[in-house]
């Protein structure tokens, strides 16, 4: 279901997924990974357990990448190659992030952005690009609600063609 939103002459497009389980929600990240735009974030946001890395795994699987997916809470960040790079970055042991740039820039090279706990990142950072807000709600076992806001046109039309499938 996608719901629109006016915000100061944007127009915020919300849509609204439940999955039973985590082969669902990493399906739904493969099907959008080749069709989400380079220089992109996906901005993850959902307690621990609740999804983003499995996302995230869907993501890497979406454009054939060959290495394993784990969340990078250590290493804060790791890359993932296939036919587009996904960036993974995970801050959940940082507390606030004052310059992302000294995580982002150095990097700079065409991709997309998986960031996990993006929320502790600034808005206004995070605002000059394309942007996919994906919030994940624990329901119980394993059943998740997947929130995706976009004030990007591209990234609407993406959603709109895999909620429509």
């Amino acid at each position: 279901m996608a719901k629109k939103r006016i915000t100061s002459s944007v127009v915020i497009r919300t849509f609204n997924i439940l999955t039973d389980s985590p082969e669902k929600t990493s399906k739904i990240a493969k099907m959008m990974a080749p069709l989400i735009p380079l220089g992109s974030f996906i901005c993850l946001i959902g307690d621990l357990g609740s999804g983003k890395t499995t996302f995230v795994k869907g993501l890497a699987r979406g454009v054939g990448a060959k290495n394993g997916v784990a969340s990078p809470s250590f290493a804060i960040q790791k890359i993932y190659r296939g036919s587009k790079t996904i960036y993974h970055a995970d801050f959940y042991r940082l507390k606030k992030i004052k310059d992302p740039s000294d995580f982002f820039e150095p990097l700079a090279g065409p991709g997309i952005w998986a960031v996990e706990w993006a929320d502790r990142l600034p808005r206004k950072y995070i605002e000059r690009y394309p942007h996919l807000e994906v919030k994940f709600t624990h329901i119980g076992g394993d059943f998740r609600e997947i929130t995706l806001s976009t004030n990007e046109k591209e990234i609407s039309e993406v959603l709109d063609e895999i909620i429509g499938r």
